[in-house]
């Protein structure tokens, strides 16, 4: 992609890595938020009294000043523009076209609720990357804009639908390999990408009126990555056909139910599934009507692995791809520790852990179509999920489709309300915080708590607050984590989005629409007052934030708990919070445990490194 924007960061990037200021992992580069502000100031302060001879103009006052008065022969160094997070005068702030004649080396534009008009024929003749978010109308792109060569399209958080005018505009751009729609609330399907051969990146994350994607996927030869998560009305996952290339497929499905179509006359398994959906459970299912082959494709097995519960139905004929699925979701159980839930439709367990009647049956059909190996592991996956706890309809619910919906529902929501954090495994020296801070929060007491861990970036403050946080949560009757606080208050509506997270978060419902902070602080205030609470607040910079998401304690129940993170204790003082606890550095000792763990996979040094170095580094004498 970098060859195609004619940038070339290689030597840089290797600069980097040798001096441990990023890192690499997943094809994924890891930049330290520290040094990403120090590159942006080193940008700004590159000829600061001539800012239009910089060769990036990044998100400041003097941006829309520049392109609106500078005399723009005086502008032909500038290759990106950034007006992500300005305030712009009004709604639907515009740049005409003359302000972009001399700008031949402009490659990246990121627009935020501003748009474009006039004749662009002949201008801007290298973008590559257009960005254009929070646009509170359906952005209009000037008809002769030049988009052959764009590589990058980011029109997230807009109004686009699929019968955005733009799309008819975009077939020009046959080099695009980044297309990015989040939180495209209006999209209820996505365009044809049939003109887009060279796509390797779909971003679909929360388009969450999204009910399908347009066929044309499967021609996507080059695609590598799709994300498709928090897409609630997706029920299944597009058919992908030939995109073999596919590496990544980010979905955030909680419940994969597996079952045979045919067999579910009456209609079980949708009844299930939308009440699974209206108690906000994020659930894939595959009932094979859009198979073709009876094979599991690697799209859908990526999204089973990413699962937390599986919840195969298992009926009298269950078909081939059926017993594959449950195959794959038993050795996964052994890797993984997922959860799977058999449901024992009108069938009963003794007849699917011995293969009799209507299994038998299959099972001789089966040997006669597969290999003998193949037919072992599933009739061995058969016996194993018999031995799990599953719910069986005529034992459990008395043949009662309604009562056993009542009790998978139950079961699930139980299993899910207890959301765990990510945490690094590798931690030294955390114990003793861990039991610090939680003696801060004074759990004995009634009233409502709040906490703050401060220390410099990057010392492990989120770490040891996620694993308090963990450590917690069975006690309370509701979590909220809301990460990157310092990042996503800077944006457009920022706050209220993150306002609106922790109430659907501690509510259990679908993210509502607010018209502003007002009405999102007066929810808080009316439907969290009895809810025991414990809120991790992670990366606080102002005391603003702090008021929008903990501004008054009496928003949330008794025994309720808050953990937040933070550099600046001031913040903490301004908000008057009494209980403080500073993470420190690891000792020199704790920091060459950690060393070992990432370097050895063990508390020390090897013998045979040890030895290595010391003959490398003070040429040990060899001995006679």
């Amino acid at each position: 992609m970098w060859d195609d924007s004619e940038f070339s960061p290689k030597v840089g990037i290797d600069i980097l890595l040798f001096k441990s200021l990023i890192r690499i992992t997943d094809n994924k580069l890891w930049m330290h938020d520290l040094l990403r502000d120090l590159g942006r100031l080193i940008v700004i302060e590159e000829n600061y009294k001539e800012p239009w001879l910089q060769s990036r103009l990044l998100c400041s006052e003097a941006v829309p000043y520049l392109l609106e008065s500078q005399p723009q022969e005086e502008m032909t160094k500038v290759e990106a523009i950034s007006l992500e997070g300005y305030q712009f005068r009004s709604e639907d702030f515009c740049f005409k076209d003359d302000r972009f004649k001399n700008l031949p080396n402009l490659r990246i534009l990121l627009l935020d609720r501003a748009s474009l008009s006039g004749n662009f024929e002949g201008i801007l003749p290298n973008l590559r990357w257009l960005s254009w978010h929070f646009c509170n109308f359906s952005p209009k792109l000037p008809t002769n804009l030049n988009l052959k060569n764009l590589i990058v399209l980011d029109i997230s958080r807009s109004m686009v639908s699929e019968d955005w005018a733009g799309w008819s505009l975009m077939k020009v751009a046959a080099k695009l390999k980044v297309l990015a729609l989040t939180e495209c609330r209006h999209l209820t399907r996505t365009p044809s990408f049939s003109a887009f051969p060279a796509l390797e990146k779909l971003i679909l994350r929360s388009c969450r009126k999204l009910v399908s994607v347009d066929p044309s996927i499967e021609q996507l030869s080059a695609l590598v990555s799709l994300d498709i998560r928090d897409c609630m009305e997706l029920e299944y996952l597009p058919q992908l056909g030939s995109t073999d290339t596919l590496t990544e497929l980010l979905v955030d499905y909680e419940v994969f139910l597996s079952f045979r179509g045919l067999d579910d006359s009456e209609g079980f398994t949708d009844r299930l599934y939308h009440h699974l959906k209206d108690a906000g459970v994020h659930t894939l299912r595959d009932d094979g009507k859009l198979r073709v082959v009876e094979e599991i494709e690697p799209e859908l097995m990526m999204a089973i692995k990413q699962s937390k519960i599986y919840i195969p139905i298992l009926s009298k004929g269950y078909a081939t791809w059926c017993l594959k699925e449950v195959a794959e979701m038993m050795k996964l159980e052994d890797e993984t520790k997922h959860m799977i839930m058999p449901i024992f439709l009108d069938v009963m367990p003794d007849e699917v852990k011995y293969q009799t009647g209507s299994y038998a049956k299959a099972f001789t059909q089966h040997e006669k179509n597969y290999d003998f190996e193949f037919v072992q592991e599933w009739r061995n996956a058969l016996q194993e999920v018999v031995k799990l706890k599953g719910l069986e309809l005529k034992k459990e619910a008395n043949g009662k489709h309604g009562e056993l919906i009542k009790k998978v529902l139950a079961r699930v929501i139980n299993c899910l309300k207890k959301a765990y954090l990510d945490v690094n495994d590798i931690l030294v020296g955390i114990d003793d915080h861990v039991e610090a801070v939680k003696t801060l929060l004074e759990l004995g007491k009634e009233g409502i708590q709040i906490v703050g861990i401060w220390g410099m970036g990057g010392i492990g403050k989120t770490t040891l607050a996620k694993v308090v946080y963990n450590q917690l949560l069975e006690k309370f009757e509701s979590s909220c984590f809301l990460n990157d606080i310092r990042e996503i208050s800077s944006q457009h509506k920022g706050l209220q989005c993150l306002q609106s997270k922790l109430l659907s978060d501690i509510l259990n419902c679908e993210r509502d629409v607010f018209a502003n902070m007002n009405e999102v602080t007066q929810e808080l205030k009316n439907r969290l007052r009895d809810k025991k609470v414990i809120i991790l607040l992670d990366d606080v910079d102002e005391v603003d934030q702090l008021k929008a998401l903990a501004g008054d304690l009496a928003w949330f129940g008794p025994r309720s708990r808050i953990i937040v993170t933070i550099r600046e204790k001031t913040v903490l003082d301004l908000f008057r919070i009494k209980n403080i606890y500073e993470l420190t550095r690891l000792s020199e000792y704790q920091a060459f445990e950690l060393f070992c763990k990432h370097a050895f996979k063990e508390h020390s040094p090897t013998p045979d490194f040890v030895l290595g170095y010391c003959e490398d580094n003070w040429k040990l004498p060899s001995g006679s």
